[in-house]
Parts: C-alpha cells; structure tokens; sequence
C-alpha cells in the first residue's frame, strides 16, 4: 500500500481481535513479505495505486504464487481496493471501487474468515453429515393441479430445519399431496443428530398415515411428541422444534394441516399481492408429553399459493407488512421453504369432431 499506516489505523478496530496485520508500503514489499510468510497470509488486502506496481499487478502474481509451501493450507483470499481502471488479466477475489467503503470491505473480510475457519474446523464426519442432508431434500415437480418447489439454504453448512413432500400414485379414492417442514433450535453439527431423527420420524409416520395405518395427522404428530420426548429426556440443551405435517386433498379442495410450535403457514390468493399469515398456538415438539394438536383445514377454493416456512424466510418475506418482523440483517438463520402453487383447472372442452 502507497500509505499503509492511515488505512491500517482504520481497519484496525476492525480486525484487531480477528486477525493479525502485516502491511508492505511497496508492491515489492508485499510480494516479498507474502513469499517469506508461512503460513501464507489468509487475506490480502491490496491498494491498487502503489508506488511501484499496479495493485491488480501484485494480485495477479499472487493468485498464481506456487512454491512448495502451498502444497497444503487454503488459497489466499485477495482483495484489490480504490480500483479506478480495470487492468487487463487481473486475477483477485475482489476489486472495490475507489473509494473503499471501509465498512463494505471489513464484511466482506470478516466473512471470509469465518468461513474459513468454520470449513478449517470441520471432520469428515461434519462433511458426510452436510451430504447427508443433501441426499434427503425432495425434488421439485409439477403435476395437473399444482407445481411444487422448496428452498433449503443453511445459516453454515449444516441446517437444524428439515422438509420433505411427495405426491403418490393417486386413486378413485385418494388424490393427495403429502409433506413436512419443520425447525429445530440451532444450525450446526450439535442438532444434526435430532434433525436426522425427526426427518425419518416424520417420513415413516406420515407415509403410514397415507397407507391408512394412523387415522388422523393429530396421532401421527402426537406419537412422534412422546417419541421426541423419550429421545431428548435428560439431555442439557434441550431441543424443542417447530412442526407442520400437510397434505392436500384435491379431491375435496381442502388442504389438512397439524402444527406444533409455530411454524409459518402463509397462503395468498388469486386477487391479492400480499401473504396472510396462518398463526400456530400449539406447542413444540418436547414441551409437554401429553400435548394433543389439532388438524386443521384450509380451503383452496381461490387459493394460488401455499407457503410452508422456517422463521428464518418469514420474517425475511414479512418485513414490509409487519412492522414487528426484524428487517435490519440480510439473513440471520437457516431458511426453508415448500412452495405449493395452485394451478387452475382447465375448462372442459368437447373433443373435435374428426
């Protein structure tokens, strides 16, 4: 950097109980600070005007560096700031225009290296564990009378939220939409184990609803309570989450649901542009043993879209409507969604004569 010092003295507060600082006032002096330093230094931040070199200059030689010390350990994350005039082949992670916003540029840092060190810290086993929920969310498909979809997208790499739907063969008696979401406390390996027991609960017990085994989705969510309740006695950090099982008959227009806690259930219909909110009053998952939920149901009749939420996409998507809803952070929790669009039945039409 031309003048490493006052900009130091600004991204100090920063960073001082977040990394360690070691400015160069020449490209020269970067590139060989950089060289001689091992490990090599997470982030660089470099200033596009220096005295010697173009900063996106220093950048390209370092995101090409090889030498035996990086062999192992992550890739440098560069930033080029104060870019006036991209250059040509400029390789970095970042360029900010000039003038640097320091705070914009102090963010972004900070998130790099907590990513770093979150992926620096995690086993083998954390990584099956991040397959593993892969492998377990539904597809996204569209049938006569709906299209379905859903958003999964983990606070970190792990998520203590978990959805399911499918759409069986349908019969002269039965065509349904079956399905779950729901929210367990936290987003890290220490709720992966009840989020994995509770997604296989759900799944068995509701597939045994629709083969007719359970009678109503009041005693599947209360079986799955008493379940939950046995599985987390005794444990220090108690897990208590949100739950809602669905299924739409379409043979009725009627969609059937059971909550516990609150998760949200939004719905909008064909003549509006805004979301009304369903409000649970139930309570969590191993709150109370003996908790009896109530199925509930919804017409559809006029309905377009059906949103089963996570808080971390409610209050995201609620913000302008309801003042309550915090709107001061980008995201701040995992977020999952089940989307369920209505389609309109076609008008019959008698077929053409030939």
């Amino acid at each position: 950097m031309k003048e490493p010092v006052p900009f130091i003295r600004q991204l100090g507060p920063y960073l001082q109980n977040l990394a360690h600082i070691h400015p160069a006032a020449t490209g020269m002096d970067g590139l060989f600070l950089f060289q001689k330093m091992n490990p090599h230094p997470l982030v660089v931040i470099i200033d596009e005007d220096l005295p010697d070199l173009h900063g996106s200059s220093v950048a390209s030689i370092i995101k090409d560096m090889k030498n035996e010390d990086m062999k192992e350990g992550p890739e440098s994350i560069v930033y080029v700031i104060n870019v006036t005039n991209l250059l040509q082949n400029a390789k970095a992670d970042y360029f900010m225009q000039k003038p640097v916003n320091i705070d914009m540029l102090f963010l972004q840092v900070k998130q790099d290296i907590e990513k770093h060190l979150l992926i620096n810290s995690q086993s083998d086993a954390i990584q099956k564990a991040v397959s593993g929920q892969i492998d377990m969310l539904p597809q996204s498909f569209r049938k006569e009378r709906f299209e379905i979809t859903n958003i999964f997208s983990p606070y970190n790499d792990l998520s203590g939220d978990g959805i399911y739907y499918w759409y069986p063969e349908q019969s002269k008696e039965k065509n349904c939409l079956y399905g779950f979401l729901f929210d367990c406390t936290g987003h890290d390996i220490s709720s992966y184990g009840q989020c994995s027991s509770l997604w296989f609960s759900l799944r068995k017990e509701l597939m045994d609803f629709q083969r007719g085994i359970h009678p109503t989705l009041s005693s599947v969510m209360e079986g799955i309570n008493n379940m939950f309740m046995e599985f987390s006695y005794g444990s220090d950090e108690p897990n208590m989450p949100a739950v809602i099982s669905f299924y739409f008959d379409f043979r009725e227009n009627v969609m059937h649901y059971c909550s516990a806690g609150n998760p949200e259930l939004l719905y909008r219909k064909r003549s509006s542009k805004t979301y009304e909110s369903i409000k649970m009053r139930s309570s969590p998952f191993g709150y109370f043993a003996d908790t009896q939920y109530k199925e509930e149901t919804l017409k559809l009749e006029g309905i377009q879209e059906v949103i089963f939420a996570s808080d971390g996409f409610s209050e995201l998507l609620l913000k302008n409507q309801f003042p309550e809803f915090p709107s001061d952070s980008a995201k701040h929790d995992d977020v999952s969604v089940i989307f369920v669009r209505l389609l309109e039945k076609p008008p019959f039409k008698f077929p053409s004569r030939p």
